[in-house]
């Protein structure tokens, strides 16, 4: 699987999560890849450009394609593909037989495309399945999101994986790498990390992985709470009733150790922040006139 970096979409322990766990779900493993600048070349560089062609192409033709479950119906039939094809099935063979042939085409050639959907409605989700040619619909519990706890140098993470069995005591592995590798042997067995000709420089680490059974489990510290913007802080801060003027250190320091305020000393000093922004918008405004 090949996505952006985005952190909290993408690059975060909740996605790691269900990358370590996939095994209870599919016969088989996951390996996320993340992109950045020169680590994701590839066939899968124009994925977003290809789709957005077919819904052009199907809206000059007058074919509507208002909202995702549209767009699922029609896009499977025009940019779905189970590897029969002709051109798939060259574009393998010249792979195959070490064909000059395939130095023209990617060696990364897609076999099979999907088109999948994803549904937040439970009712909705078991109506569509119903139906046998309504595949690759994931229903997504947006009520309980899986979370663990945060890996160190999530950010420095540019591919994680999990593996195929679950420990004995409960756990998941998970490896995570500095750089990203499609090179024969990875491509071949994934597993089989050791066997990467390139594995000296991706800065490979295994480590153990659990879901959280309760929310107080999740480690918030100063780390935790520096990655959140300031808008979200002020945001912690007056659900708590709890000022929320000043630095963003000043903020956390807050949040992690509340000093004790009354409800209406919170509103006060709210009040104040509030006024202070609207003068400094005053003043903008005087200086740019």
């Amino acid at each position: 699987m090949h996505t952006d970096n985005c952190a909290p979409q993408y690059k975060c322990r909740q996605n790691f999560l269900q990358v370590a766990t996939a095994c209870n779900k599919r016969d088989g493993t996951v390996v996320h890849k993340f992109a950045q600048k020169y680590r994701f070349k590839g066939s899968w560089d124009a994925t977003g450009k290809l789709i957005k062609q077919a819904i052009n192409r199907l809206e000059m033709r007058n074919e509507r394609l208002p909202d995702a479950k549209t767009c699922y119906f029609k896009l499977r039939e025009e940019l779905g593909k189970d590897g029969t094809e002709l051109k798939t099935r060259r574009l393998l063979e010249y792979e195959r037989l070490n064909n000059r042939k395939m130095i023209k085409n990617t060696t990364l050639t897609s076999r099979r495309t999907f088109i999948g959907l994803g549904v937040e409605n439970e009712d909705e989700y078991n109506e569509l399945k119903q139906e046998e040619k309504n595949r690759h619909i994931v229903y997504t519990n947006r009520t309980r999101v899986p979370d663990m706890k945060r890996v160190p140098g999530t950010q420095d993470f540019f591919q994680v994986q999990g593996h195929k069995e679950q420990l004995e005591n409960g756990n998941y592995k998970l490896d995570t790498f500095h750089l990203q590798c499609s090179c024969s042997n990875c491509r071949r067995n994934p597993q089989d990390v050791e066997a990467c000709h390139y594995l000296q420089d991706r800065k490979w680490k295994r480590v153990e992985v659990s879901e959280m059974e309760k929310e107080n489990d999740i480690e918030y510290n100063k780390e935790y709470y520096q990655n959140l913007t300031v808008t979200a802080l002020k945001e912690m801060l007056r659900e708590k009733n709890l000022p929320v003027s000043g630095r963003k250190d000043e903020l956390i320091q807050r949040i992690m150790s509340p000093p004790e305020f009354s409800d209406e000393e919170a509103a006060e000093c709210e009040e104040e922040e509030s006024d202070d922004d609207e003068e400094s918008e005053d003043d903008e405004c005087t200086n740019q006139g």
